[in-house]
């Protein structure tokens, strides 16, 4: 792993990609099945703040790891196991 002091960051990033994903499911949901406008933006308003916070946080903690990053390099190699 070439980035082992990230194993904490990536792991906290990969657990709010878990979380976003499930939340947009949800969305998606509710999109199938034709919620009024309220439901929908009640999940659209759980959703931002969380997508906020995690930008803020890879902001914090990456601020000159995408510079150093190999675009070409696989992430398992960079990461470890994500």
């Amino acid at each position: 792993m070439r980035y082992p002091a990230l194993r904490h960051t990536i792991a906290k990033l990969a657990e709010d990609h878990q979380l976003v994903a499930l939340l947009l499911g949800q969305l998606e949901q509710a999109l199938d099945r034709s919620v009024p406008a309220s439901e929908l933006m009640s999940h659209v308003d759980g959703i931002a703040p969380i997508m906020e916070s995690h930008f803020r946080y890879e902001e914090r903690e990456l601020p000159d790891v995408p510079a150093e990053l190999d675009p070409d390099a696989d992430p398992h190699t960079m990461f470890g196991p994500l």
